[in-house]
């Protein structure tokens, strides 16, 4: 974190990505599931003022990525971000990030279970274009799709990620 925010960072990510309830679960660390939470915020937070840099935002990262290919259930999931959620808020997190977001129905799960805390959201899409070139999220849903499904909420920013660089330019269009 010191050396992104000493090159200028103004957002700094806690490495909280895989700490999802499943994620943990699959890895068999479930035990540790408050402590990497609140830990990776509270080592981010003091990277700011280690080096007396108040203005970096630390960003909780959530995402329901499965290293697996297991998923929770809709309703396991929502219990799961809502919990993690609070964990990073709590922690100090001035807003959240929902990362590699790559279905519409697990992606509203998780933003509505993220909103609980009141921070600022974002949400990052990944994304590849089908078979005949339209620009969808990786398990296939259209782009425009999960966009629209967004404008029903309140979300500080989109953002491409996890995409190749390539089709970066054709998310953004």
């Amino acid at each position: 974190h010191q050396q992104y925010i000493k090159t200028g960072a103004r957002v700094i990510i806690s490495n909280t990505f895989a700490n999802c309830k499943h994620t943990l679960e699959d890895a068999g660390e479930v035990k540790n599931f408050y402590d990497l939470n609140s830990s990776a915020i509270k080592l981010a937070k003091a990277s700011c003022t280690d080096l007396e840099n108040e203005n970096a935002l630390v960003a909780g990262a959530i995402s329901y990525w499965s290293f697996t290919g297991q998923h929770p259930s809709l309703t396991n999931l929502k219990s799961n971000i809502s919990e993690q959620a609070k964990i990073l808020a709590e922690a100090g997190a001035d807003l959240l990030i929902l990362e590699m977001m790559v279905d519409i129905d697990r992606m509203i799960v998780t933003l509505e279970s993220a909103e609980r805390v009141n921070l600022p959201i974002w949400v990052g899409l990944s994304c590849k274009p089908d078979i005949s070139g339209e620009i969808c999220l990786l398990n296939g849903e259209p782009l425009s799709h999960a966009l629209r499904h967004l404008e029903a909420y309140k979300v500080d920013l989109i953002n491409i990620m996890h995409t190749d660089v390539k089709y970066v330019s054709g998310c953004l269009d």
